[in-house]
C-alpha cells in the first residue's frame, strides 16, 4: 500500500482499515478482536474465528471510488472474496511460491498469524489453489517474488 501511495494512488488495507470482521466459527456472529487482553492466546483466537470480508464496507468503498472517478486500491485477503468480487473493476493478485510465503510469514515482526504449524498449513492449503481460483475469476496474476519496484510497476500498469 505504501508503495502505491508513493505513486499518488489511494490504497486501503483489508487488515489495517477494517474491511473485514472476525466471525465466531460457532455462532457466526462478528466479534471484536481482544487487542487489550494481555492474556489472549492469539493462536487459539485464530482457531475459533474467521476473518471475513465486509460486503457493506467494501461496497461503500466502491461507491466512493465511483463518485470520485478514481482508481482506489484495496489490498489484502480474507474469507468471502467471492461475495465481494463484483464490487471491483479489476482484481489483481500477487502470487508467490511456498518457500517465499514461508519466509515472509516467518520474518514479519508485527503479525502473529502464520506462526504455528496449524496456521501455516491453512495458509499453504489456500496458496495451493490461489492462482487457479483467481484466474478462474478473471484476475490478473502478478509474480510477487520479484523486487518490490517491479511488482508495483506491474500492478499500476494493470490498474490503469
Amino acid at each position: 500500500m505504501k508503495e502505491l501511495e508513493k505513486h499518488g494512488f489511494e490504497a486501503h488495507g483489508v487488515d489495517e482499515e477494517g474491511f473485514a470482521d472476525w466471525i465466531d466459527r460457532d455462532t457466526g456472529m462478528a466479534v471484536p478482536f481482544p487487542h487489550y487482553d494481555i492474556n489472549v492466546n492469539v493462536h487459539d483466537w485464530y482457531r475459533k474465528h474467521r476473518w471475513v470480508l465486509s460486503e457493506k464496507r467494501i461496497g461503500e468503498l466502491k461507491e466512493y471510488a465511483d463518485k470520485a472517478n478514481r482508481v482506489v486500491f484495496l489490498a489484502g485477503t480474507a474469507d468471502g472474496e467471492d461475495k465481494v468480487w463484483h464490487f471491483f473493476n479489476k482484481v489483481i493478485t500477487l502470487s508467490v511460491d511456498e518457500a517465499t510465503m514461508r519466509q515472509r510469514l516467518e520474518q514479519r515482526p508485527d503479525n502473529h498469524f502464520g506462526k504455528t504449524a496449524e496456521e501455516m498449513a491453512d495458509i499453504l492449503k489456500w496458496l495451493k489453489d490461489h492462482n487457479d481460483n483467481y484466474q478462474n475469476f478473471g484476475a490478473f496474476v502478478v509474480d510477487a517474488t520479484r523486487p518490490l519496484n517491479q511488482v508495483v510497476d506491474d500492478v499500476i500498469n494493470l490498474a490503469e
